[in-house]
């Protein structure tokens, strides 16, 4: 007996919440690479949805064929994000 391929469904909504007039959440999903993430703001501070918005820019280029490559661009990714 074969196993059935394993498949990811996944959505994702947020909301600027009752405090703040600008939504600073951010999310990706790109379950072809096994990868999903939530960037939550900074809470009110200056470019909090820029910051977030920029982590996700980066996730979106990452190409790997693996595990530990998948890790190894997601490191670089976020490291690149927080320079900037």
């Amino acid at each position: 007996m074969t196993a059935a391929p394993l498949v990811f469904r996944s959505a994702g909504m947020s909301h600027a919440g009752a405090v703040r007039a600008r939504n600073e959440d951010a999310w990706i999903e790109r379950p072809a690479l096994g990868l999903w993430a939530v960037a939550d703001g900074l809470g009110g501070h200056s470019s909090g949805d820029r910051a977030s918005g920029l982590l996700v820019e980066k996730l979106a280029q990452i190409e790997a064929t693996d595990a530990s490559g998948l890790l190894a661009a997601v490191r670089v990714g976020v490291s690149a994000a927080n320079a900037e």
